[in-house]
């Protein structure tokens, strides 16, 4: 039994006004009984003479029916009273069934079928409209069921001290392809590729196009085993997935073969509901205080205050996440040095079709994004018990005789979304950071990943030269921006591996094992001296003759042929001067 508001909707013509309460309190009503009778003003069509049809005001008396059935209780209306507009409560009804909980189309509690739909408009299916389960589409609940939920699964989590965590799968915590070469590399030990391909798993999927199925090549992040283990202390683990529901339990039974750390808490796309975004109201649609989320893109969640963004992990080199290609291709600088370096490099060769392996030549994966991951988590889940604690302390003791239930159980509870953000922007906060080389040419700074990333971290990003700069992120030394840089000895030209390992690490490390050594050159001094600054005002880092790339170039912002206009540039392009450290001028 449970008392329902009956509100007044939205169809009515307001304002109305209350004329005859038409059942007393305590009475048995059907649903479409006549409740009340009510007054509203309108206009109507009437017709003078043969033809003439003319719109007059008039006043007119309608009926209210019950939208549910049940046993009248508390009338919070009288006759005489004017309502003026939708959504005020008239009258509640004790029903002996809400019907909060309902799947595909029934009522989970009481079995009534709810798809049916009379004259009145009224859907028995709207009142439970929130689908907060990860792994089935037809089961949902209602707004009041949902917080119930909630109210009860928080406060669990808080009695034993844990968060939430949201684990994305593909390149936060695996890399797959689908390259039949690896399976014949793990079927040969004495194959050369064989040892850096003897962990990676392996299983087939079928589907309806391919009834023999497609292969699928996993290799697991290092360290997640221990990671899940240690993390799982701290935090209640699901899986949130772009991937399908067959691929998903594939995966969960390589990293979670047991159940142990995910259990049945894992989202796909096909239960989402949505190819593009991710939402956290899909899980959670009362309050997200206690969720922290790691994905290695921050688009899909629209870089939300619950993120943690990491390094995509990359163990195929040039693969990519497999389950991405109706998402838009991410924009990002390259990630040369990052922790995250991958250790098979498909090559291109036709005639050759092997892979060429970069870094240990053991074929060892020496991913370290874990390893700076886990104490960034460790450290939110103190700040927040560390709030927690203090917000406990403050309360005011309670009357046992006097508590009452309470709607507003989550009013002073931290917050994910704001300690999150307050502990990052002071990591590089008076950083003022210029790209050079890294960015792709065209592309709208504002909307590349990196960036994005890294003023969430506190950092200013600037798109020109100026003496305001503290660090010059590029891949090379033979940009303009990186000379006129280095005649500033407090500007820190570095690699991009500095500023992805502060965001990795939450920390604004060292400089030291980041700097990118510039020699001496006289002819870009003479150029920023302007000495030849009429010739290139419309350069500004670019040559123009080769944007798109075609001269050979990465078609990058500040490219390697930036100043091939110059007579002068050119000659050293053509005939470099030999440098001690052996470091290309352009």
């Amino acid at each position: 039994m449970a008392d329902t508001d009956i509100t007044l909707p939205w169809t009515l013509r307001y304002p109305i006004t209350i004329v005859q309460l038409l059942v007393a309190p305590g009475t048995e009503t059907r649903k479409n009984t006549p409740l009340f009778t009510y007054r509203y003003k309108t206009t109507i069509t009437q017709t003078r003479g043969l033809n003439e049809e003319v719109e007059v005001p008039a006043e007119l008396l309608a009926v209210f029916e019950s939208p549910v059935e049940g046993t009248i209780g508390k009338w919070t209306v009288q006759e005489g009273d004017v309502v003026e507009k939708a959504g005020q409560a008239v009258l509640t009804i004790t029903e002996a069934c809400t019907h909060a909980i309902q799947f595909a189309g029934m009522c989970a509690l009481c079995g009534k079928d709810l798809t049916f739909q009379d004259y009145s408009g009224y859907q028995e299916s709207e009142r439970a409209n929130i689908k907060m389960f990860h792994n089935t589409t037809g089961l949902a609940v209602s707004m009041e069921e949902a917080e119930r939920i909630e109210k009860s699964s928080t406060m669990a989590l808080l009695a034993a001290r844990k968060l939430i965590l949201v684990v994305d799968l593909d390149q936060t915590v695996i890399h797959t392809t689908v390259d039949p070469l690896i399976g014949e590399w793990k079927k040969d030990p004495t194959d050369p590729h064989y040892p850096a391909v003897k962990d990676v798993y392996s299983f087939s999927l079928q589907d309806a196009a391919n009834p023999r199925g497609y292969w699928y090549y996993v290799k697991v992040r290092p360290g997640l085993p221990e990671f899940l283990e240690r993390i799982s202390h701290l935090y209640e683990l699901h899986i949130y997935t772009m991937a399908t529901k067959s691929y998903a339990a594939a995966i969960s039974k390589i990293i979670d073969p047991d159940g142990k750390y995910f259990g049945d808490r894992v989202l796909t796309r096909d239960e989402s509901g949505n190819l593009e975004q991710k939402n956290l109201q899909r899980l959670f649609p009362v309050h997200t205080s206690l969720v922290t989320i790691i994905d290695d893109r921050g688009d899909v969640w629209k870089w939300s205050s619950n993120l943690i963004k990491v390094i995509p992990y990359e163990f195929f080199v040039g693969i990519g996440d497999i389950n991405s290609g109706f998402l838009p291709k991410a924009q990002d600088v390259k990630a040369t040095g990052s922790t995250s370096g991958g250790t098979l490099t498909m090559t291109a060769d036709a005639d050759t079709d092997t892979l060429s392996e970069s870094g240990d030549p053991s074929g060892a994966d020496n991913d370290k994004e874990l390893d700076s991951l886990e104490p960034v988590l460790v450290r939110v889940h103190t700040e927040y018990y560390k709030a927690y604690d203090d917000v406990k302390a403050k309360e005011k003791p309670v009357n046992k005789r006097k508590r009452t239930r309470s709607d507003h159980w989550r009013d002073g509870l931290p917050d994910i979304k704001v300690i999150m953000p307050e502990m990052k922007m002071n990591v590089l906060n008076g950083t003022v950071i210029l790209f050079s080389g890294t960015i792709p040419l065209g592309a709208n700074i504002d909307t590349v990943d990196v960036v994005i990333w890294a003023r969430s971290f506190g950092a200013t990003i600037v798109k020109e030269f100026s003496t305001d700069i503290t660090h010059l992120i590029a891949e090379r030394v033979g940009t303009k921006k990186v000379q006129q840089a280095a005649r500033h000895s407090y500007i820190k030209i570095v690699s991009p591996a500095w500023l992805y390992k502060c965001l990795s690490t939450w920390t604004k490390v060292p400089v030291d094992d980041y700097i990118l050594e510039v020699p001496e050159n006289n002819a870009f001094d003479a150029e920023i001296d302007g000495d030849m600054a009429n010739d290139r005002n419309a350069h500004d880092d670019v040559d123009v003759d080769s944007t798109d790339g075609s001269d050979g170039s990465d078609g990058s912002e500040d490219s390697d042929g930036s100043f091939d206009e110059d007579p002068v540039v050119r000659s050293l392009l053509i005939n470099p001067p030999v440098l001690t450290d052996d470091v290309p001028v352009a």
